[in-house]
């Protein structure tokens, strides 16, 4: 996916992360994820390693009680 679409993409964003205590790599990921990249492409969105991608997923995870990324990505955008 180009940087181009990826910033004109008009879907829905991460509302909760501050609730959740992300940090800004971690919110990155969750946008990331939400836009429906797989974790290698994050990996060279943001020039980091694959491994790097899913510490920060597993973190995610952690930190928003779930047991898989939609779940997850779920918690973050629902503004309940």
């Amino acid at each position: 996916m180009y940087l181009k679409e990826l910033e004109n993409e008009n879907t829905l964003t991460i509302l909760n992360s501050k609730e959740f205590f992300l940090t800004n790599r971690e919110h990155e990921v969750a946008e990331l994820i939400l836009k429906g990249l797989s974790n290698k492409e994050i990996a060279n969105y943001l020039s980091i390693s694959v491994n790097t991608v899913r510490t920060h997923i597993d973190r995610i995870l952690s930190k928003t009680g779930s047991n898989n990324k939609m779940s997850a990505i779920f918690k973050l955008c629902n503004n309940d």
